[in-house]
């Protein structure tokens, strides 16, 4: 039996040109047996009958379409699969990538006490960074505060400073100008000043006996009543001449601490005493004593003013205005309503 090769599919114009004129068979001869080394025997093959004559087919002018949209749309399923094996791809590389790193965090943190280990130190570490923010940032808070109460102190400095600093007239100039002071004369001023307390201190006390005068004028009805507010003036009394018996002056000021001492200690204290006996006991003598220590108290408190003014005058920097504004006849004016003049 013969070897024949398998002929490659025809198209279909080739077997439409085999069907209108069909071409008789040659056999092919062998060279090789299959079971051995020597030349195979030719075979002939018995002609076949010839077919029936076919009849005449009809001619298709119609050409057939080109392939090209074929081409195309296999060039896109080409790129397609192309893409989508490379997204596998990728995909499969950041699996294996992911599983890397696993790996080797594993093998770095080789139980769950390591790795949990781990978090705490970096948790305190997180923790600690958190304190050491808050702790400058309170510094920077304070040093602010700091700051801003040491301006806000210099400028209570400079305003009390404008406000206290005496101003002097210059003839030269006919402009005022702060007057400049040694340190000497600062601190006389000073001394002269805790005297001045002591005479504000009497004055406030001398305004007290003058309101209850101006009461009792007004309301002898109740004059057993005011008599007892005048007996708890001697407290303040006692309390202010032991502080003026007790203070330490220049010499210069010996003299009007006396006067001082003797007004708070003898001319108040008696008038507050014949006044309030008087009205309490209703004895006319007393009365008539306390009229008298009435002028006594009245004359002896100018001629301390007068005193503490000459002395003011004498000393640079010391402010004598509200001494020379004060007297005890304009005090009653006031309490009654009226414009001293």
């Amino acid at each position: 039996m013969g070897i024949f090769v398998k002929e490659k599919p025809k198209s279909a114009a080739h077997r439409l040109q085999s069907f209108a004129s069909p071409a008789p068979q040659t056999p092919i001869s062998p060279s090789i047996q299959p079971g051995g080394n020597q030349p195979a025997q030719t075979i002939a093959l018995p002609a076949q009958p010839p077919l029936p004559a076919m009849p005449d087919m009809p001619t298709f002018n119609t050409a057939l379409p080109p392939l090209q949209a074929d081409t195309k749309q296999e060039n896109n399923v080409a790129e397609t699969v192309k893409v989508i094996k490379t997204k596998a791809k990728q995909i499969k590389q950041k699996i294996v990538n992911e599983e890397e790193i696993i790996e080797a965090d594993m093998t770095k943190h080789k139980s769950a006490a390591e790795y949990q280990d781990v978090l705490d130190v970096e948790a305190e570490a997180k923790a600690y960074r958190a304190h050491r923010r808050e702790v400058l940032r309170g510094r920077v808070l304070r040093l602010l505060q700091k700051f801003f109460i040491g301006l806000c102190v210099y400028m209570l400095f400079l305003i009390c400073g404008v406000l206290v600093t005496q101003y002097e007239y210059d003839p030269l100039t006919g402009e005022l100008r702060a007057q400049r002071m040694t340190i000497e004369e600062l601190a006389e001023v000073g001394e002269f000043r805790r005297l001045q307390s002591f005479y504000i201190r009497a004055r406030n006390l001398y305004e007290d006996v003058l309101t209850l005068d101006y009461k009792l004028a007004n309301n002898p009805d109740r004059a057993v009543l005011i008599a007892s507010e005048y007996e708890m003036l001697l407290d303040n009394v006692s309390r202010l001449a032991v502080e003026i018996n007790a203070a330490s002056l220049s010499p210069q000021y010996n003299q009007i601490i006396r006067l001082l001492q003797n007004w708070v200690q003898t001319d108040i204290a008696v008038y507050i005493q014949n006044v309030s006996t008087a009205f309490a006991t209703n004895d006319e003598e007393r009365m008539v004593n306390a009229l008298l220590s009435r002028e006594v108290v009245y004359n002896n408190f100018l001629l301390i003013t007068e005193n503490l003014e000459i002395f003011g005058q004498s000393i640079k920097g010391v402010q004598l205005g509200d001494i020379y504004e004060w007297s005890p006849e304009r005090f009653l004016a006031e309490l009654g309503g009226f414009v001293y003049e």
